[in-house]
């Protein structure tokens, strides 16, 4: 598939501290996915010899979580509840086995039902809170 489109693109995961070894699973197949890697932030460095202000980059924010879309089934409220409060590996895969890019992210998972309206499905929120990344997984 051509990595010019969203098609096989999956949101994995695994326990921090698995057993080394231990496979990365799909955690909900997604409809949509946030910017994993925002600009960072300007500092405004500027100083009174110059006209033009000049800036520096700051530190990137993604608001506290990264946020995914997906579909609604018992099933998958399930998982995603045993996983509450656990420390996982999170990974965007781009790609049917992340051949084309991986965007890890260490944190916990919540989710949200969004909400609905008539002859529409049912749509979630999956809440990633991220306490490390998110960065590009650079393959050995």
């Amino acid at each position: 598939m051509s990595e010019k489109t969203t098609i096989c693109t999956y949101l994995m995961y695994k326990e921090q501290g698995a057993q080394e070894g231990t496979a990365f699973a799909e955690l909900v197949p997604i409809t949509s996915y946030p910017s994993p890697l925002p600009k960072p932030e300007n500092i405004d460095v500027s100083d009174m010899s110059k006209e033009e202000k000049q800036y520096e980059p700051g530190m990137r924010d993604t608001g506290g979580s990264l946020d995914y879309g997906f579909i609604y089934t018992l099933e998958r409220i399930n998982a995603i509840k045993a996983l509450k409060g656990k420390k996982l590996i999170t990974q965007l895969w781009i790609g049917e086995n992340g051949e084309k890019g991986k965007i890890e992210t260490i944190g916990t998972v919540d989710f949200s039902l969004n909400e609905g309206a008539v002859n529409s499905a049912r749509e979630c929120t999956l809440h990633v809170y991220n306490e490390s990344g998110p960065y590009l997984v650079e393959e050995e």
